[in-house]
């Protein structure tokens, strides 16, 4: 009889730690404000230095406040600023943030200084290895009780980054550039050998002015883009990061033609993670009819990928406008985002309650002037979770039309995309150490009556009779994994 020491090394996708930063900055404009429009921003993270056990972060923020001049035209003032933050401990492999902007405001606090204060979250996520010690057994004087169980192994990773271009060409010379607000949808997420390829749209929405007139352009572009992962294959299960880095802006003006080309440069950084299905043959519980057998058991709770799903919804909504100033004429609807309140995931479907958040940029006839107002819809989505007892969401919104009766009403329509990460943990209990002790006691008792409870297995009984499980059932052969009977007799051989 032999046992072995054997250990194997479970990995998961695990979000670790959250961070909240608070930064601001200042930003002269050459135009009197009158009032501040709408305020967004786009954060990033620069640099990530680790030290000991721990990483510095520098991060940037691109802000653009559109505001109201006091010749009662619209204009705006791009920010950039810089934040820091720095996360606990962290010994895993594979570390990545994901910044978003929980709240910006600007404060105009004068004629032509625009103050601006922003919360940064930082979710930070790593890949984290767990080892699963265990023994193995040679030799066939000892009953064993194993299982198999499934776990993943990290096969390959990757991180990269990848820039989508928009070009986009209208027929007026633009005057200003006021706003540009990006949004992106993933349609799907496919691996090849070594690659893998993303999927999916961007969504330009850009608001100008050509001579005294507003404009509003919306461009949509799909776009494939293949990233290099050495080790990728095409029965591995895939994990996928991926968010909107830098939008880089540019225009030329073509008078004689009477038209303008505007460039948009939408920089992603992704970070993709391919697993492995691996399974392991544990030993929950053993003993011998001949010896003590000491055992060290361990609990674990393993987390497994269980795949990535792309889900998609409509909603549909009418805002009661008739409250505040009033809604005469809609400029643009941007400035989307969707908030996740609680995600559940329970016999294998799964519920996600969201917030749509978006803002309205309108005029007000009576007033003479341009507003703003934010507006949140509650959605609940539900999808096929086969498997998964966890989830990781990241969501986007896309306005798809809108309409509006002047002073009473606005109708909206958007679109919801989700990318989700589905997991599972599960509790195992397995064998970790074995020593072999003193011989048993043969029992004097020449028969044995042993009345079984109903959730017993034949292991069960046959280590409390210390007996093999092929002789108890060779002298009880109504003995039975589905169905244990009444009683059990054995009659011990001396």
């Amino acid at each position: 009889m032999a046992f072995q020491n054997l250990s194997e090394k479970a990995v998961a996708k695990k979000l670790i730690q959250k961070l909240s930063v608070v930064a601001k900055s200042q930003g002269e404009s050459e135009e009197e404000i009158s009032s501040i429009v709408s305020t967004y921003g786009l954060a990033s993270i620069v640099s990530e230095d680790k030290l000991g056990d721990s990483y510095n972060l520098s991060g940037r923020v691109e802000s653009t406040v559109v505001f109201e001049t006091k010749n009662k035209t619209l204009s705006s003032l791009n920010v950039s600023f810089d934040f820091d933050a720095k996360t606990g401990k962290i010994s895993d492999e594979w570390v990545y943030s994901v910044p978003s902007i929980n709240k910006i405001k600007a404060v105009n606090t004068s004629s032509g200084t625009i103050e601006i204060n922003a919360i940064i979250d930082i979710d930070i996520y790593a890949i984290v290895k767990q080892e699963i010690k265990y023994i193995g057994v040679d030799g066939l004087d000892y009953e064993i009780k194993s299982n198999t169980k499934t776990i993943d192994e990290l096969a390959c990773a990757t991180a990269d980054t990848f820039t989508v271009v928009n070009n986009i060409e209208f027929g007026e010379n633009l005057t200003k550039l006021i706003s540009v607000c990006p949004l992106y949808n993933i349609k799907k997420i496919s691996y090849q050998d070594n690659y893998i390829v993303i999927d999916g749209e961007i969504i330009s929405e850009i608001i100008c002015l050509c001579g005294e007139n507003l404009r509003k352009i919306t461009k949509t572009q799909d776009f494939s883009e293949e990233v290099a992962m050495i080790g990728a294959k095409k029965d591995m299960l895939i994990d996928s990061c991926l968010r909107l880095q830098n939008v880089e802006t540019n225009y030329e003006v073509f008078e004689s033609q009477n038209k303008t080309n505007i460039n948009v440069s939408n920089i992603f950084k992704v970070n993709v993670f391919g697993f492995n299905k691996k399974e392991v043959n544990l030993i929950e519980d053993l003993f011998s009819t001949s010896s003590e057998t000491l055992i060290t058991s361990e609990c674990s709770n393993v987390a497994r990928f269980v795949g990535l799903d792309i889900v998609s919804e409509k909603l549909n909504v009418n805002y009661d406008a008739s409250n505040g100033t009033r809604i005469d004429e809609i400029i643009t609807v941007n400035n989307t985002s969707v908030n996740v309140v609680k995600s559940v995931v329970e016999e294998d479907i799964l519920t996600a309650e969201v917030i749509v958040v978006a803002e309205i940029i309108f005029k007000n006839y009576e007033l003479d002037g341009v507003y703003s107002t934010k507006v949140e819809f509650p959605m609940q989505i539900t999808s096929k979770a086969e498997g998964a007892k966890d989830v990781d969401i990241r969501a986007t919104a896309e306005v798809l039309n809108y309409k509006n009766r002047a002073g009473k009403e606005v109708v909206l329509s958007f679109e919801v995309n989700m990318l989700a990460s589905y997991f599972s943990e599960e509790l195992i209990c397995y064998v970790s150490n074995a020593e072999v002790g003193d011989l048993r006691k043969v029992d004097d008792n020449m028969l044995t009556i042993y009345m079984p409870s109903c959730d017993e297995t034949t292991f069960d009984i046959a280590k409390k009779l210390n007996v093999k499980k092929s002789e108890l059932k060779q002298q009880n052969p109504d003995v039975t994994e589905d169905k244990m009977p009444e009683r059990v007799v054995l009659y011990r051989m001396q």
